[in-house]
């Protein structure tokens, strides 16, 4: 019987570990996959990602993404999806990242309206692995498109799912030019889209690999061998409690910023049927790992990350403020609950923007998850503290806290969508 194994990851900003366990890092992580390439091989392993790494973080608002490539070159990865931050510097400098790289990155349902090609990066990829023809695919949802400032009016994005399904169609045709035996999608939705794809398309999709959520799950289509529980309350947002509406999902979301990963290890089954041999998944095992200080640095990549971040940790060396309390600037705690840096952001939009426009405002609202750090903070230094490019006007439709100027307000992240504030 054969086996396929998995490494995937998603939604990563951060190249230096953590205070914090899992520590994370891009140097352990590096030698995570080097010790799982190890193990099964190059030719029966893939690695996947799913999207999220050219920002935000402190250092891509000085390298515009850059700092990341020489990372991703280094883990040797099989193909990725892209995400929404990836196109936070605009499409041109989107494509020129993505030439960069030494690997695919895949974007099938968002398109160019006069060319239909993909407007970055490919439609899909063929690979061989261990006597298995895979065919990945790259779906994302609308929802985070229209959070993207500066998008070119040429872009079209077409439904997730029906746009799967058609071209799922043509790459599993057994007499067409590709006769793949499995279908692999990297997703860059939230877990109910994720869901709903998965449900609509069990005969279509055999394993989804999803990014954007920051917290770990492991679908109810998938046998979890450890680490992990249904019931666990996720670093950001997945409070292990939701019906998402889950009917035997084969997916896997794993977290973010190299502290985690997936080890996803495919049992196949071969029928033969009219002269053709049909290839299915038999089982689905999957392993959630920790990045923890535990796992030695790849002195390789330490020495990449250095050369890429010299430049970058000399412009942000100066402090340009103190506070007399840490400012916690944690996602795990601003996307919770009220903190003093998320006031102290509202505060400045609203009095920023009172004297440019020429209507009363009463009230600022900020999605928090504007807000990337990890850390809590006495010394503020010059950017070290890093807003995204766009600030989101439409906050509370997912996970999100929102923080307000002159208004109380109580929220209830339990609550489903329309009850929560």
């Amino acid at each position: 019987m054969p086996k396929l194994q998995i490494l995937h990851f998603n939604d990563v900003y951060h190249l230096a570990p953590h205070k914090r366990e899992p520590v994370g890092g891009a140097a352990r992580f590096a030698t995570v996959i080097k010790e799982f390439r190890e193990s099964y091989g190059v030719e029966s392993s893939c690695v996947f990602f799913s999207g999220d790494a050219f920002n935000p973080s402190v250092e891509s608002s000085v390298s515009k993404g850059a700092h990341m490539v020489p990372a991703l070159n280094a883990f040797g990865i099989d193909a990725a999806c892209l995400g929404n931050h990836d196109f936070d510097f605009g499409v041109p400098t989107l494509k020129r990242l993505v030439a960069m790289s030494n690997f695919p990155w895949l974007l099938s349902n968002v398109v160019d309206s006069e060319t239909d090609g993909p407007v970055a990066g490919k439609k899909f990829v063929i690979l061989e692995k261990n006597g298995l023809k895979l065919g990945i695919v790259g779906l994302v949802e609308k929802d985070w498109l229209e959070t993207i400032p500066n998008l070119p009016p040429n872009l079209k994005h077409k439904d997730y799912v029906s746009a799967g399904k058609e071209l799922i169609a043509q790459l599993r045709d057994p007499n067409g030019p590709h006769a793949v035996d499995l279908i692999i999608a990297l997703t860059h939705c939230r877990l109910p889209n994720d869901i709903i794809l998965a449900n609509q398309c069990k005969d279509d999709i055999d394993l989804i690999l999803g990014g954007h959520d920051h917290f770990f799950y492991i679908g109810k289509g998938c046998d979890v061998i450890n680490g992990w529980t249904r019931e666990a309350k996720g670093n950001d947002g997945w409070t292990g409690k939701e019906d998402v509406g889950d009917d035997g999902a084969r997916l896997v979301k794993s977290g973010a910023d190299f502290r985690e990963l997936s080890i996803v290890e495919l049992d196949i089954d071969e029928n033969t049927n009219e002269g053709r041999t049909l290839k299915r998944i038999k089982n689905i095992t999957v392993t959630r790992q920790e990045v923890t200080s535990s796992i030695v640095e790849d002195e390789h990549l330490s020495g990449l990350i250095d050369s890429a971040t010299t430049d970058i940790k000399e412009k942000m060396s100066k402090p340009m403020a103190y506070t007399i309390k840490p400012w916690d600037c944690r996602s795990s705690i601003l996307r919770t609950q009220e903190t003093a840096f998320g006031n102290f952001i509202a505060d400045l939009l609203f009095y920023a923007y009172k004297p440019c426009i020429p209507h009363n405002i009463d009230s600022a609202i900020l999605c928090s998850g504007t807000i990337r750090s990890e850390k809590s903070h006495l010394e503020i230094y010059l950017k070290y503290i890093r807003l995204k490019t766009q600030l989101l006007l439409f906050v509370l439709l997912d996970v999100s806290y929102g923080t307000c100027c002159k208004v109380p307000f109580q929220w209830f992240l339990n609550k489903k969508v329309g009850f929560r504030l």
